[in-house]
C-alpha cells in the first residue's frame, strides 16, 4: 500500500511512503500511520473525526484500493461523498493508484469512467455516488462502504414527511445495500445535527466501531513562528492547558506558541470565525458540534450529557412511540409537558414526563397521531404516573387535546385565573421566552441535570430532548425556536414539564431563580402590559 502513488499538493507524482511532510520528513504522517494500524489490526467499522486538510481521505482511499486490488473475489465498494467534486477526486485517486503500479502489476480497468473504477483480474469495482443523489446505490450490492464528509450531507427540511432527515435516509438506504462488509466514515464536524453527529455518538459507545479523533494541534503542518512581540491572549492561555495535556508537554513549550500563532493567523488574517475554527479545527471531539453563541442553552454541557446517554437509552434501542426510562413509583410526584401537532406527518407531537428529582421518566412522540389520540395518550401517561398534572399548550391543536384529556379525567395545568397555557399572539412571545428562560436557569446551572457524579448522567436522559435543546436559539425577532430544518417539539415539551413542576421544586428548595419565577407567575396570569 505504501508503494501506491499520489499527486501531492505541488502536483508531483510521489509514492505514499516517500511523500514529503510539512516537518521535512518523508513517509506517512502520524495520523495516517494510526489509521493504517487501526485498519490492519481490527476488523471493526471505523469512524474518523478530523480537522480539515490532513490527508485522511488519501490514506482511507489507499486502504480501500488495496482491499479491492488484492481481493480474490469480485469485491464491490460503495464510495459516497457530499458533492460531485469529491466523487470525482476519489475516482481520480483510484485511477492514479492503478495507473502508477509497475507494468506487470497494472490492471486493465473495466469499468473505467467517472462513476466507477473496476479491475478485470478479479472483477472488483468501486462506484462513486453523491449523498442525496438518485438511487443511493440501490441498484447494486456492495461488500464495503466508504462514506466521506458526512457532516456536509444534505439534510432536507422540517417539512419532509418522515421522522428522519434526508441524510439519515441516505445512510439507511446505502447501508441496506452493504452485506457483511466493513464501513469507514471520515469527516469534519458541522454542528450538533445530522447523521454525522449521530454517528459520532454511536461510534463512541458502540463495540462495533473504532472511533478515531485527531485534534488540530497534533497536526504537524498547523504551526508558524510567532512574531517577535508574541504574547498569549487569555483564551489562548486556557487553550494551552488542553494542548499541553494532549501533546504531553508543558504549557510553556515553544511548540504550543507556534501552534497558537497559526491559530491566531487563521482567526485574524484568514478571517475565520471562532465558531468555524472550532468546527473545522477542533481541540476536543465535542467542539465541532457546538453551535454559535446565539444558542439558548449551554452547548458544551448538553453535548457532554448527550455523550453520556447509555446505549440502552438511545432512540434506536426503543420500538414504538413511547420510551419509558423509569417505571412509576408510588408516592412520587410527576409533571407532564406536552406539545401538540396536527398528526399529518410533519411536526411531531411530544410528551415528556418529569419525575420529582428532575429525571425524565418517559417520553412519547409521533408525527402521525391525530390530536384526539394525542389527548388519549396524555391522559394515559398522566394516569400511569400517579395522576400527574399535564401542562399542554392551548394554541394550535392544543385546545382540542386539552378538552379530550379533561373529558378523560386528567388534571390539566391552569394559571391563577384558571386559564390554559398559551404561547402565541399578543404577549405570548414573552411567555415562551419566560418558560425557556426558566429552563435555561435550571439547565445551564445544572439545577435539573448533572455530570458531576462520577460522569454519570443525571436529569436529562432522553436523546431527542438533548439533541433539540442543543439547537434551540433566539431568532432575529426574539423567537425561541430551532433553526430551519430542525425540530424543537421535544424541547418545548421538556421546558413545559419544568414549568409545570416549578412550584413544587421551589418548595423543595431547588436552585431556582425566585425573581424569575415571580415574573413568570405575573406573565402567566396575564397581568403585565
Amino acid at each position: 500500500m505504501r508503494r501506491l502513488h499520489i499527486v501531492d499538493r505541488e502536483g508531483r507524482m510521489v509514492q505514499l511512503r516517500h511523500a514529503e511532510q510539512p516537518d521535512g520528513t518523508r513517509g506517512l504522517t502520524a495520523e495516517q500511520e494510526r489509521y493504517v494500524r487501526t485498519w490492519t489490526e481490527s476488523d471493526k467499522d471505523i469512524l474518523v473525526l478530523k480537522p480539515r486538510q490532513m490527508g485522511m481521505s488519501t490514506i482511507v482511499g489507499a486502504c480501500w484500493f488495496h482491499r479491492l486490488y488484492m481481493s480474490g473475489d469480485p469485491f464491490s465498494l460503495l464510495c459516497m461523498a457530499h458533492e460531485s467534486g469529491a466523487c470525482d477526486r476519489f475516482n481520480m485517486m483510484f485511477r492514479v493508484f492503478a495507473q502508477s503500479l509497475p507494468g506487470p502489476l497494472r490492471p486493465p480497468l473495466n469499468p473505467d469512467n467517472m462513476k466507477a473504477i473496476g479491475f478485470t483480474h478479479n472483477d472488483a469495482v468501486a462506484r462513486m455516488l453523491m449523498a442525496g443523489g438518485r438511487g443511493q446505490g440501490r441498484s447494486y450490492t456492495y461488500n464495503g462502504g466508504w462514506f466521506s464528509e458526512m457532516g456536509q450531507w444534505p439534510m432536507g427540511s422540517a417539512s419532509t414527511k418522515t421522522d428522519k432527515g434526508v441524510d439519515e435516509n441516505v445512510w439507511a438506504s446505502a447501508n441496506a445495500t452493504i452485506h457483511g462488509g466493513r464501513r469507514t466514515v471520515e469527516f469534519t464536524g458541522n454542528g450538533p445535527f445530522g447523521i454525522g453527529y449521530k454517528m459520532v455518538l454511536t461510534a463512541r459507545e458502540s463495540d462495533e466501531w473504532d472511533f478515531l479523533f485527531f485534534p488540530w494541534f497534533e497536526i504537524v503542518e498547523y504551526q508558524v513562528e510567532p512574531p517577535p512581540d508574541w504574547e498569549r491572549l487569555p483564551d489562548e492561555q486556557d487553550l494551552a492547558e488542553i494542548m499541553a495535556a494532549g501533546l504531553q508537554t508543558k504549557r510553556s513549550d515553544p511548540a504550543i506558541d507556534r501552534k497558537l500563532a497559526w491559530r491566531r493567523r487563521k482567526l485574524v488574517d484568514d478571517a475565520t470565525s471562532l465558531r468555524d475554527f472550532r468546527r473545522e479545527y477542533p481541540s476536543t471531539w465535542e467542539e465541532p458540534f457546538l453551535l454559535a453563541e446565539s444558542t439558548w442553552f449551554d452547548g458544551e454541557l448538553l453535548n457532554r450529557l448527550l455523550g453520556l446517554v447509555p446505549p440502552h437509552w438511545r432512540r434506536d434501542a426503543f420500538h414504538g412511540a413511547l420510551r419509558v426510562y423509569h417505571q412509576p413509583e408510588g408516592g412520587r410526584r410527576y409533571f407532564v409537558g406536552m406539545d401538540t401537532s396536527g398528526g399529518t406527518g410533519k411536526d411531531h407531537a411530544a410528551i415528556v414526563v418529569l419525575r420529582d428529582d428532575f429525571e425524565i421518566a418517559a417520553v412519547w412522540s409521533s408525527n402521525t397521531t391525530p390530536p384526539h389520540a394525542q389527548g388519549d395518550m396524555g391522559a394515559k401517561l398522566s394516569a400511569m404516573f400517579n395522576r400527574a398534572e399535564v401542562l399542554c399548550e392551548e394554541n394550535n391543536y392544543g385546545r382540542a387535546v386539552i378538552r379530550r384529556m379533561e373529558d378523560l379525567g386528567a388534571p390539566c395545568w391552569k394559571d391563577e385565573r384558571g386559564k390554559n397555557f398559551w404561547t402565541q399572539g399578543g404577549r405570548a412571545g414573552q411567555t415562551k421566552k419566560m418558560v425557556y428562560g426558566h429552563a435555561r436557569e435550571l439547565v445551564d446551572k445544572q439545577g435539573c441535570c448533572s455530570v458531576a457524579d462520577g460522569d454519570r448522567l443525571r436529569g436529562i436522559n432522553d436523546e431527542s430532548v438533548l439533541a433539540e435543546l442543543l439547537v434551540v436559539r433566539e431568532g432575529d425577532r426574539g423567537n425561541i425556536e430551532a433553526p430551519e430544518g430542525q425540530h424543537d417539539d421535544h424541547a418545548d415539551a421538556y421546558v413545559l414539564a419544568l414549568w409545570c413542576g416549578r412550584a413544587y421544586y421551589e418548595r423543595r428548595g431547588r436552585p431556582v431563580n425566585r425573581d424569575r419565577l415571580k415574573l413568570g407567575r405575573i406573565l402567566a396570569a396575564g397581568r403585565m402590559n
